[in-house]
């Protein structure tokens, strides 16, 4: 959020560059097979 306007504003590049380097870091890790599973909570 951009100050009291309450609008979008441009995503600030140092975090975006730590961002893009985590991903990096993740590229060659497996992706867990539980991944995308639902959750749910059963009512009574």
């Amino acid at each position: 959020m951009a100050g009291k306007a309450r609008k979008g504003c441009e995503f600030p590049e140092a975090i975006r560059a730590n961002v893009e380097r985590l991903e990096a870091k993740h590229a060659g890790i497996p992706r867990p097979e539980s991944i995308g599973r639902k959750i749910a909570i059963r009512r009574k």
